[in-house]
């Protein structure tokens, strides 16, 4: 019955998350405990959830059910797909209400929302080693959110940064400047 009211009774206690499921609180719970019981057998990565087992199974398989209509980039999750379509729309449905700055994902937005509060997590994530950011199909993790976005890059084989000089293509900016500062420039000696 609590599913059709949309009724939370279950919080938990530690970051007052509330659900309508006792087994939702249960599953949740175990982001806090760090515990995970589900195993790929291929890799040995470890996850809270089997469905998030299940997603990173295909990246081994290299299935990738759902599929961009409009550049044809597929994604092993619908959700991933979901958020792709964004940026052919360029839908921004979250506006921040101290500057008005307007986010396609709400995600973008509680991020931005951190630097008006003066809390920066990607900073304090540096010191303290948490890698809350993990591509969903390998199951690698980062400690930043615009890492995790260079690296799904590595999924797609896209390389956009080419050297005008050679044609050599990188997936990182910094890697095309260091290249080019390593290779051409020595080569200009």
């Amino acid at each position: 019955m609590v599913t059709h009211t949309k009724e939370k009774p279950f919080e938990c206690n530690i970051c007052k998350k509330t659900f309508g499921l006792k087994h939702s609180l249960k599953l949740h719970c175990m982001i806090h405990t760090g515990e995970r019981l589900y195993s790929c057998e291929i890799c040995g990565v470890n996850f809270t959830h089997n469905s998030s087992l299940k997603s990173h199974i295909k990246t081994h398989t290299g299935e990738k059910p759902y599929t961009c209509v409009i550049c044809e980039s597929s994604f092993v999750r619908q959700r991933q797909l979901q958020l792709h379509i964004l940026c052919h729309t360029g839908e921004k449905k979250f506006t921040c209400d101290i500057c008005s700055k307007m986010f396609s994902r709400i995600d973008n937005l509680k991020n931005h929302l951190a630097h008006h509060s003066g809390n920066k997590p990607v900073h304090s994530y540096t010191h303290s080693g948490d890698k809350p950011y993990m591509c969903s199909d390998c199951g690698k993790t980062f400690s930043r959110k615009d890492r995790l976005k260079e690296h799904l890059v590595s999924h797609n084989g896209k390389r956009p940064f080419e050297c005008q000089q050679c044609g050599k293509s990188f997936v990182r900016k910094e890697h095309l400047n260091y290249h080019i500062n390593s290779v051409h420039a020595r080569n200009k000696k």
